[in-house]
């Protein structure tokens, strides 16, 4: 019964052999490829620039007040109208030389002018009079000398009376608002039109404190308005705060900007790219190109022999696409972009495309 048992066994195990062995051997299982494109690092110049909003606002803003209570004879412009500079009517010698916006009734100041003119002219020659007189007295000649400098002092009150009914404005600009019409009476000091000065045109805009520094007077930068169809023009610095704000720690500059052709509207918004990083020969990378693990930054090169392998890298300054590599590549390494945060060590991977350096 024994022996039985152990024919039976041996049978069994002969049996499993024999169908084991004529089984064909395990398919070994496929090299995964990756079909990534990549790209060839050679030095390029990197620059970084940031975009700051920006607002048009006018050079001045002149208030034309009454200088003298009366009616308004004449006010010739309009609202948006150009107005011409003119000199102040205290410093011409003629009044005709005036360019007003704004002229007052002046008719009575005018027959008082006339009168206080024959004033003056009886005084001196009363004084001229006493003076060729051998025998005028002292307290004589200091009356006529008295009464010749009151009507001269007449004479001039006069004269400074006409000339404030001649309304100028400083600087040329534009007629931005009319609070008076001809005919309605004015009071002096009384507000009658306001005009703003858009050439050349101040753009006011708000810097971070980290950046502030990169900009100079007189530095000459591009201005860009979305609204007036991209439009860009070149103004330059005038004015760097050097305080920053309280609140936001940014720093108020001012760039003033040509605008004789009058394209440029007050009160629109802009925008002012500020470069603040350039570098001639930097090593730079698409964004897609970096891997994350923790805080650190991994880049697959690709070798001669096909296989991907992971370097560690350390990177400086970057922008929406591009990023700046400081450690751990050289010029002439061949990375994965375009599939290669899915790249391990070792995989094996196919090129579709190689970009070129310059081109991230």
């Amino acid at each position: 019964m024994r022996f039985r048992t152990t024919i039976l066994t041996m049978l069994v195990a002969i049996t499993a052999f024999i169908t084991a062995c004529s089984q064909p051997p395990a398919a070994e299982k496929p090299e995964v490829v990756h079909y990534i494109t990549a790209l060839v690092i050679k030095p390029q110049r990197f620059k970084v620039e940031i975009k700051l909003p920006c607002l048009t606002k006018p050079r001045e803003v002149i208030e034309l007040r009454a200088t003298a209570s009366g009616i308004i004879a004449d006010l010739p412009y309009k609202e948006n109208d150009n107005v011409p500079a003119s000199a102040s009517p205290q410093t011409v010698e003629k009044v005709e030389e005036l360019k007003p916006i704004v002229r007052i009734e002046d008719t009575e100041l005018q027959t008082a002018f006339k009168d206080r003119e024959l004033r003056l002219e009886s005084a001196r020659r009363a004084l001229k009079r006493v003076l060729d007189y051998a025998d005028s007295t002292k307290e004589q000649i200091d009356a006529a000398q008295t009464g010749f400098d009151a009507a001269n002092t007449a004479f001039k009150a006069a004269q400074q009376a006409i000339r404030n009914t001649y309304i100028v404005s400083p600087m040329a600009g534009v007629l931005t608002q009319r609070m008076r019409q001809k005919g309605e009476f004015v009071n002096h000091g009384e507000l009658i039109a306001i005009v703003n000065v858009l050439t050349p045109m101040v753009v006011k805009l708000d810097v971070p404190e980290a950046h502030a520094t990169r900009l100079k007077q007189g530095q000459e930068q591009s201005i860009t308005f979305a609204a007036l169809d991209g439009m860009t023009r070149k103004a330059k610095v005038s004015l760097v705060d050097r305080v920053a704000h309280a609140q936001t720690h940014t720093f108020r500059v001012e760039l003033e900007m040509d605008n004789a052709d009058g394209a440029i509207p007050a009160g629109v918004f802009g925008t002012m790219m500020l470069m603040i990083y350039d570098k001639p020969d930097a090593l730079v990378i698409p964004v897609d190109a970096i891997k994350l693990e923790g805080n650190k930054k991994f880049v697959m090169l690709v070798g001669a022999d096909g296989k991907a392998s992971k370097r560690e890298v350390e990177i400086g300054q970057f922008t929406q696409n591009s990023v700046e590599v400081t450690n751990g590549l050289k010029a002439g390494d061949k990375i994965a972009v375009l599939g290669a945060r899915l790249l391990n060590e070792g995989d094996a991977v196919v090129i579709r495309e190689e970009p070129g350096a310059g081109k991230p």
